[in-house]
């Protein structure tokens, strides 16, 4: 069972999980809609020039 200890689980593209037991073991769990993912936004670049206060 997933919720004892010594299982692992790593989010692959596409939201599918990989979960491994104990024992090596691994299962893919897909998801039954595609799951998107939010793209990171760049901060925002320094003006040229500096606020005049």
């Amino acid at each position: 069972m997933k919720h004892h200890g010594g299982w692992t689980v790593r989010h692959l593209p596409g939201g599918t999980l990989e979960w491994t037991s104990p024992l090596g073991r691994r299962y893919l769990v897909r998801p039954t809609r595609p799951v998107f993912a939010p793209t990171p936004h760049a901060p925002p670049q320094p003006t040229p020039d500096p606020p005049p206060f």
